[in-house]
């Protein structure tokens, strides 16, 4: 773990800038995306009554009982919005679970007497070093690092998209309309493996042939996506790599070998973004991991719910293999 600040050679002036420029990157790389996911959850959970149980170590075990302040004192003061929200940090317990099952259960161990379908659980970890959290993962049709392959493809799309005159660099007063159905034309053929083509599952979703599914994504993206969005989405995908930052300073492996949670990664054959030689990787380093590929010729697509019903099965079986 690399603690902040790790050096005690600094004025208070230096320390105060450094630290307002490491707050304010933070900010300004958000994924505002993922922040949506997580408002609409608790959102969710608040309206139809359930509850919101928070955990956290250390300094985040103090940012997570004070989210129970911000939200039943802070939201439900003179509003209508009336939030459960519940911390697992009641010291005896705690330390009881801690002493007599293992410290790695103390908030599981909550979960499984109190929580019941449809709770939240918000987790606080500031260090994301926190093996109690998170006790297992499931990445499915993904990778830890996007590779060159992977990159190339997406600066394809990007291509088809900004090559539209209309988009004038970003700076246009209507959607490129063009640009977006380049985009999806473009995507379709990535998206579905070349089974899916050989095969015609096309006709599986209501299409003649293949000419009527590119249509259809070349309309949806003109129709259902903002080109800049598109493209920040597109750009957060080029650079997921597990290893940026100050804490692994782009060692691959070193931060592949960090992850202590049981580890399922389960890759589809025919994906065309997300390579199970990837996953093959990554398996060498995770040292509690296990590699679970999957055939489908939906490709990519085959984690669509709907889709692929044998891919829904082994991930259902592999989703409860860790929860257990």
């Amino acid at each position: 773990m690399k603690y902040y600040p790790d050096t005690n050679e600094f004025s208070l002036k230096e320390f105060s800038l450094d630290y307002v420029s490491k707050i304010k990157d933070i900010f300004e790389n958000l994924d505002e995306d993922n922040l949506e996911v997580v408002f609409n959850k608790l959102a969710r959970a608040i309206e139809s009554k359930k509850t919101i149980f928070t955990c956290g170590n250390g300094g985040s075990s103090s940012i997570a009982e004070h989210l129970v302040c911000d939200f039943v004192k802070g939201s439900s003061t003179d509003t209508s919005i009336d939030p459960k929200v519940f911390p697992l940090l009641n010291t005896p317990v705690i330390t009881a679970i801690g002493n007599d099952i293992g410290y790695d259960d103390i908030f599981s161990y909550q979960i499984e007497k109190y929580a019941e379908p449809d709770d939240v659980l918000f987790c606080v970890s500031s260090s994301g070093d926190s093996p109690n959290i998170v006790k297992a993962i499931l990445p499915f049709c993904a990778s830890s690092k996007t590779s060159i392959h992977n990159h190339v493809f997406l600066e394809g799309v990007k291509a088809a998209l900004t090559a539209d005159k209309k988009f004038n660099k970003g700076n246009y007063k209507k959607q490129p309309v063009e640009g977006l159905k380049a985009f999806g034309r473009v995507y379709a053929g990535w998206a579905f493996s070349q089974d899916f083509y050989r095969e015609k599952l096309y006709k599986k979703f209501g299409f003649k042939n293949a000419e009527e599914l590119l249509k259809d994504w070349a309309n949806d993206h003109a129709k259902n996506w903002d080109a800049n969005n598109l493209l920040s989405k597109l750009k957060t995908w080029q650079l997921n790599d597990i290893s940026k930052g100050p804490i692994y300073k782009n060692n691959y492996i070193k931060a592949l070998k960090s992850i202590r949670a049981k580890t399922i990664l389960m890759p589809c054959n025919q994906d065309l973004y997300f390579r199970t030689e990837d996953n093959k990787f990554e398996k060498k380093f995770i040292s509690r991991s296990s590699l679970r590929p999957v055939d489908s010729p939906f490709g990519h697509c085959a984690a669509n719910p709907g889709n692929d019903k044998n891919f829904e099965k082994q991930l259902d079986k592999n989703i409860k293999e860790l929860l257990n």
